[in-house]
C-alpha cells in the first residue's frame, strides 16, 4: 500500500494488489489490515475531489481508476464511491 499511497494512479499496481488480497482472502488468511485500510482511505480523502470533478466531466479515464480503486477497497472491506454528485458522500 506504500506504493500505492506514493504512486495512486498506477492503475496496474492497483489491480495487482487487488488481485493479491482476493488470493489471500480465498485461502482463509486472516489478515491486520488496519494499516493498509488506513492508507486506503487517506488516498481516497486526498483524490476524491479530483476523481469526481473528472468523472463529472466525462472522463473515462478517471472512471475506470475510480472502479479499479473501489476494487481494491472491497478487498479490504471499505467502500467507497466517487459519482454521488450531492454533499455527504463518499
Amino acid at each position: 500500500m506504500e506504493r500505492i499511497e506514493k504512486q495512486p494512479y498506477d492503475i496496474a499496481m492497483l489491480q495487482k494488489m487487488e488481485k493479491v488480497l482476493g488470493l489471500i482472502k480465498s485461502v482463509s488468511v486472516q489478515l491486520n489490515l488496519w494499516k493498509s485500510q488506513n492508507t486506503y482511505f487517506s488516498i481516497h480523502n486526498r483524490l476524491k475531489p479530483e476523481i469526481s470533478e473528472r468523472i463529472a466531466k466525462g472522463d473515462h479515464s478517471a472512471r475506470t481508476w475510480a472502479d479499479i480503486f473501489r476494487g481494491l477497497g472491497e478487498q479490504l472491506d471499505i467502500k467507497v464511491e466517487f459519482y454521488e454528485n450531492t454533499p455527504g458522500h463518499l
